[in-house]
């Protein structure tokens, strides 16, 4: 009796340590995550705030306020979303789209980039989950590393199998590049795969997403694409 106490004692004693153990480290995981999300723009409210300003002061009120009113609709898209794990690819791609309008009012008088946006007709926008804010930094990156002048910016999405979201970003390089060289120097390009790893190891049951840099033709394209796994998860 004695001896199957000891072992009860012991399994409970284990259980209890294994359940802290799991919990402190979805806890931690959180905390990375937040900390990931915090840092993927450091720079741009700096910046929109800089061209309010100097809006004010050449007197455009009305370029001032419709910048003003676009930041608090980028901030309000922000604080809904950048709180979730997974959003909808269609919330991503109105939260680009929005980031963008604001950078082209900031580089307006240079006419340094022409964004394009090309989704695959039939896209279950709504269906697919992705983690929020992974493409901004990719924008970012394009629009700071593209070839100066008319930079040409794509943003695709489409299904490169029936259960394989393709996402890419591409812009116009001045020069050939070395991938490697690009991606080691570059804080936003790092948090992406590190935030895309963690949700490979949180969400291995769901779906395996993988992110790659190709660069053909003085072109440089960022590639993620997302296989599902599951098959109950994506559509209605």
């Amino acid at each position: 009796l004695l001896s199957l106490l000891s072992l009860f004692l012991l399994a409970v004693v284990l259980f209890q340590y294994q359940t802290e153990k799991v919990v402190l480290s979805q806890k931690i995981s959180d905390l990375q995550m937040n900390t990931l999300k915090t840092n993927m723009n450091p720079h741009f409210i700096f910046n929109i705030m800089n061209l309010i300003q100097a809006m004010i002061v050449k007197s455009e009120k009305k370029k001032a306020l419709e910048a003003t009113s676009e930041l608090g609709n980028l901030n309000r898209l922000f604080l809904e979303t950048s709180n979730k794990e997974l959003i909808s690819l269609e919330d991503e791609i109105e939260y680009c789209e929005r980031y963008m309008a604001l950078e082209s009012m900031r580089f307006e008088d240079e006419q340094s980039f022409n964004f394009l946006l090309d989704i695959e007709e039939n896209l279950n926008l709504t269906g697919w989950q992705i983690p929020p804010l992974i493409l901004q930094p990719l924008l970012e990156n394009a629009i700071k590393h593209g070839r100066s002048g008319r930079n040409n910016i794509r943003l695709n999405a489409s299904l490169n199998k029936p259960h394989v979201l393709k996402i890419s970003v591409e812009n116009d390089l001045p020069k050939p590049k070395s991938a490697k060289n690009i991606i080691s120097t570059q804080m936003g390009m790092k948090l992406v795969r590190e935030r895309l790893d963690m949700m490979n190891e949180r969400y291995s049951h769901l779906f395996k997403a993988s992110f790659s840099v190709i660069i053909i033709d003085n072109t440089y394209n960022v590639v993620i694409e997302l296989k599902q796994v599951s098959h109950d998860w994506i559509y209605e």
